[in-house]
């Protein structure tokens, strides 16, 4: 028999001796019916507890047995009760004989089994549980049910559509017992495993509403969800606080990274809402032991998947020698995010495979694709199931819809798809891997200089020197900074000095500087800072310096976060480190984690900035190499951005603040200027203007809109010309960004907009506006480690620099992927595979195949524990 069961009836017995004693006490007051009440209550408990026994157990127990005596002694105490002169003549053997049951009962059903349920709704998920069944099965002391449970499609308006079972879809070794014949609220499984966690909060498609988790916990004493995928490093909140997880009583995640997002989302969201958890803490429950989908990839190979004669036929040349498998994943976030793109970007995809001759296409879309479609974006159904129609017709490639994701990752060369979980399941296989770019991204920038005819500048989001020309947008690749690496914003901004480009360093290791007459580069590379450290301002080296002024044969580089000031001769070339100003600054230092400077204004020797960290306004003289401090605000607000024009300096506010200040040169007098209300604020909401004689253009850093301010009456507008054609981000961009830069340039404002991936130009005198994309028509491919673009910085906000896979560009196409799988370039493959293992070995828990039987036992244990007969 089952603890649970066992502990029930015993509860029971506990409960009849409680009865016995309430009899004693009604029986000393002479209140007979009422006694003769109890007695019948305790006899109808007593049968049902022996029908429960054999229905449980079946017949022929001592214990059903010795249940029917006590019932009979019951009877006879009712027929004489008023004879008796003393209750204790009937009250003890009651309670003798319900101990003596007790005993019985305990030693004759020692041999009780925990009773474990799986609950699998997608058989193409159940990899996600499957290796811990595994280990539940062969356990003698387990009884483990497999309960694969329907689900629904959701239609367009929430309401349930279509129902689906999949429980004839599982491996033939798993036993399937039938959703309809396990009554979890009857059978009360000592453990349930769940892997969907969304409960009625899906809008593609429902489990069916008797196994949702706010259910299922009544009927379990330990609930354990095991998500349905994984992740590279961390995970957005939304995907930690679901209903399966808050109402779990164990979370199993797959690292310990992953474990403290978890926790810092239920700290977070038990901070909002005063839920408390049940089971204590949200720290004891979530547990980083891995994930069985790991244990799958791991042990499977490729004889234990059967091919269908059709696609073995594809898969093989001529000469019996198998062509290059690609398996392509197309993803439920992705559709969601572009849909009409998407579908150009499906029929792009299949085009370019149809033509290849040395590599076939394994096509696995997500299982809930076309449900997807049907609920969320039913206006593109139909073209979505005409492409899959297509495609299966002309029959050059592989279409899997089977629930088996194993035999594909068994089968197949290399991963290219849409970020997904597979793909790190790719990785944990050693497979190289591709992530699609639905929208091909242009060049974006953030630094913008005119020399003679043309425009100079460097890409925002990898190492890479570009040339425009003025009256044509046709755009050279000059070639990549030597010997920097291939990050974000290496460099914030360009000076020249005569024949040369000088650039300056934020996140770069080394000042650049690009000869015009010879075009060569060279490079004068930084040391790293010793010295000059302040707490307050720490530094990064992520954010170097912001600022480069030119003063006579000087080069002066002004900090971000870097605790000095380089001077840079221009004739030889030698750096000086000037420590002691920003010593000096850092004392007045009033905001912490905060920068020294971004931009500043030069006129004649002295550059003018505004000091975040101090609230200041100073001076440095580039001859003495001192600073002066001009003006500090007593003010509360933070400002990080300011203006100069010929009368007065503008400070942008950070966060919330609408105030904008305009301050005079001397700083005699203050303006202060209120944003329209229609402005939508958030952090850093403007960066960048644009300086006109009678006005001032305001552009955004994480705000919607563009603003223009009349110099004269202080009069704010909103603008809408420069919004370009997107107001809502790309996906998978880094950065909230909404300009990159904006600046006036003789009669004409350039600004990038990050959004829409467009440099726009705006004519003053014509009113003409431009907004255009910028393609570089010479890229060169031949560095390979240029082009490993980390899944951080194009992908997923807040997850770990690893280099693991290549993002689909304009640097990186699909071809030239597949032509370096075709060649087996062992250089190309080997960045991969060093990072592959430094995964395995450092970011993911029980990467050796265990993980299922490390949590099977987690779980047992916890019953042994917990459940005390």
């Amino acid at each position: 028999m089952r603890k649970y069961h066992k502990r029930q009836i015993l509860e029971l017995i506990q409960t009849l001796l409680k009865a016995t004693n309430e009899i004693k006490e009604f029986y000393v007051k002479k209140e007979f019916p009422t006694v003769v009440m109890l007695l019948m209550n305790c006899q109808n408990a007593a049968i049902n507890i022996g029908q429960f026994i054999e229905k449980l157990e079946g017949e022929g127990s001592q214990t059903i047995s010795l249940l029917e005596d006590y019932c009979e002694l019951l009877y006879k105490i009712s027929q004489k009760l008023e004879d008796e002169e003393k209750s204790e003549l009937f009250v003890k053997p009651l309670i003798l004989q319900l101990n003596y049951i007790a005993d019985i009962f305990d030693n004759e059903f020692k041999e009780a089994k925990i009773e474990m349920a799986f609950l699998p709704y997608k058989a193409s998920m159940w990899d996600s549980l499957e290796s811990i069944w595994r280990a539940a099965q062969e356990d003698l002391e387990c009884d483990a049910y497999v309960v694969p449970i329907p689900y629904y499609e959701r239609r367009s308006d929430g309401t349930f559509g279509q129902m689906h079972y999949e429980g004839t879809m599982y491996p033939e070794d798993v036993p399937i017992t039938d959703w309809k014949e396990y009554d979890v609220k009857v059978r009360h499984p000592d453990v349930i495993f769940i892997h969907s966690p969304y409960d009625a909060g899906n809008y593609v498609t429902s489990i069916h509403p008797d196994f949702y988790s706010e259910k299922l916990k009544h009927n379990t004493d330990l609930l354990i969800y095991v998500p349905y995928f994984i992740t590279f490093g961390d995970l957005p909140d939304n995907l930690c606080i679901t209903s399966g997880s808050l109402n779990a009583d164990s979370v199993i995640v797959q690292s310990k990274e992953v474990m403290q997002t978890y926790i810092r989302a239920f700290q977070n969201f038990e901070k909002q809402n005063g839920r408390i958890n049940r089971k204590g803490k949200f720290e004891n429950k979530i547990l980083a032991m891995g994930s069985p989908k790991f244990d799958k990839v791991i042990t499977s190979i490729q004889k234990d998947f059967h091919l269908p004669d059709k696609w073995k036929r594809l898969i093989e040349n001529p000469e019996r020698v198998h062509k290059k498998i690609i398996f392509y994943n197309t993803s439920l976030n992705a559709i969601l995010g572009r849909t009409e793109q998407y579908l150009k970007k499906l029929h792009s995809v299949l085009e370019l495979f149809h033509k290849l001759d040395n590599v076939i296409l394994w096509w696995r879309p997500h299982p809930l694709s076309e449900a997807t479609f049907s609920s969320m974006r039913p206006q593109l159904l139909y073209e979505y199931k005409q492409i899959i129609s297509t495609y299966q017709q002309e029959g050059w490639g592989i279409y899997d819809d089977s629930p088996d994701l194993h035999r594909a990752i068994s089968w197949c060369d290399a991963y290219y798809g849409d970020c997904s979980s597979v793909a790190e399941l790719f990785l944990v296989a050693k497979k190289p891997v591709m992530i699609q770019t639905v929208e091909e991204m242009p060049i974006s920038f953030e630094n913008f200089i005119k020399v003679e005819n043309s425009y100079w500048f460097t890409a925002f989001n990898f190492n890479g020197l570009f040339k425009m020309k003025a009256e044509n947008p046709e755009t050279d690749f000059i070639g990549s900074f030597p010997e920097e690496k291939n990050g974000f914003r290496l460099f914030h901004s360009i000076v020249q000095y005569k024949n040369m480009l000088i650039f300056t360093p934020f996140s770069a290791e080394g000042i650049a500087i690009y000869r015009l007459d010879t075009q060569k580069f060279s490079r004068l590379p930084l040391k790293i800072p010793t010295q000059g450290h302040n707490k307050r301002v720490p530094y990064s080296k992520q954010s170097k310096f912001s600022f480069c002024a030119v003063y006579k044969d000087n080069a002066f580089f002004f900090p971000c976060t870097y605790p000095a000031i380089i001077k840079m001769n221009l004739k030889t070339m030698e750096l000086e480190y000037l420590y002691n100003p920003i010593i000096e600054l850092s004392k007045i230092v009033k905001h912490k984690q905060s920068y020294y400077f971004r931009n500043g204004v030069v006129e004649g020797k002295t550059a003018t900035f505004w000091c975040v960290a101090a609230n200041t306004f100073v001076e440095f003289d580039m001859e003495t190499y001192r600073f002066k401090y001009c003006f500090s605000l007593s003010r509360k607000e933070r400002y990080v951005e300011f203006v100069s024009d010929n009368t007065a300096f503008w400070l942008f506010p950070e966060g919330k603040s609408r105030t904008i200040l305009k301050i005079s040169k001397d700083f005699s007098h203050i303006d202060s200027i209120e944003m329209p209300n229609e402005i939508i604020l958030e952090n850093l909401p403007f960066l960048y203007s644009v300086v006109l004689p009678e006005s001032l253009y305001i552009f955004p850093g994480t705000a919607k809109s563009v603003m223009k301010i009349d110099k004269q009456n202080n009069h704010v507008e909103v603008i809408s010309m420069f919004n370009g054609k997107h107001m809502e981000k790309y996906s998978g961009l880094r950065t909230d960004w909404k300009f990159f830069f904006a600046l006036k340039i003789e009669n004409k404002a350039f600004a990038f907009n990050n959004f829409a991936h467009q440099l726009i130009t705006y004519d003053f005198e014509t009113g003409n506006i431009k907004n255009q994309s910028i393609k570089a028509k010479n890229l060169d491919i031949t560095n390979r480690e240029q082009f490993l673009i980390s899944w951080k910085t194009h992908y997923l906000s807040a997850v770990r620099d690893v280099d693991l896979a290549v993002c689909e560009n304009f640097q990186m196409p699909l071809e030239s992927f597949l032509n370096m799988l075709s060649e087996e370039n062992s250089e190309f493959f080997e960045i991969f595979y060093s990072a592959q293992k430094r995964i395995m070995r450092n970011e993911n828990c029980h990467m050796d195949g265990t993980c299922g039987e490390v949590i099977y036992k987690y779980a047992k244990n916890y019953m042994e524990k917990e459940v005390k007969v």
